[in-house]
């Protein structure tokens, strides 16, 4: 039971985390590499695809549970101290219902790793 405890605390924390890094991301004041880590995170994240497959009993996970909170954790601690108390402040009355706004860019990653394998099927259906 704490264990379940323990890690829907750490999944609210990882959330608010992301959250405060997608302001981060839009501040004037964000250097610019910050910003590289910053939407490359948020595009691992939101991509189908991840570095080690989830059908792989155990270790698909790994790249959810470990790899998705260092990236976090290091742009964390890239991120300027002013800009990062900023975007805190913000996070904690950005609702989640702004999301669906975001989600837009989510669509455009699916989008687009649909062209691509449709093109690699297309590609190895010709051979």
């Amino acid at each position: 039971m704490k264990l379940c405890a323990a890690l829907q605390k750490s999944a609210s924390l990882l959330k608010s985390q992301i959250i405060t890094l997608m302001l981060v991301s839009k501040h004037k004041d964000t250097p610019w590499y910050c910003k590289a880590l910053i939407t490359s995170v948020i595009l691992y994240a939101l991509s189908p695809i991840d570095l080690i497959p989830d059908f792989i009993p155990v270790l698909g996970y790994l790249d959810e549970l470990i790899l998705l909170p260092l990236l976090v954790g290091l742009a964390i601690r890239l991120t300027p101290a002013h800009v990062l108390d900023d975007c805190k402040e913000s996070a904690q009355t950005y609702h989640l219902s702004n999301l669906h706004k975001k989600s837009l860019g989510g669509l455009l990653v699916l989008t687009i790793w649909v062209i691509i394998g449709g093109l690699i099927y297309a590609s190895i259906g010709k051979a």
